[in-house]
């Protein structure tokens, strides 16, 4: 596909100009730290979403009933959702 192609040039030139456009503003050391950096703060976000659906499963009634059936041992068994 012709037009994905572009896109796809199109959006990594433009990354590569932000990155170094940072680099010179001082925001980041360079680009590996630029994407070190990236990739920990979609670690935290996943996280967050993590323990989000975890509190939201803990507040179900169906949910907590379930982890006090199967207690500890079960837990990895249980379907949130």
């Amino acid at each position: 596909m012709p037009g994905a192609e572009k896109v796809k040039v199109t959006l990594t030139r433009q990354t590569r100009d932000r990155v170094r456009d940072l680099v010179r503003q001082g925001a980041v050391k360079d680009a590996s730290a630029f994407i070190e950096q990236a990739v920990e703060e979609a670690l935290r976000a996943h996280k967050l979403r993590q323990l989000a659906l975890e509190l939201e499963a803990f507040e179900d009634p169906d949910h907590r009933a379930a982890v006090a059936r199967l207690g500890d041992e079960g837990l990895e068994d249980i379907q949130v959702g």
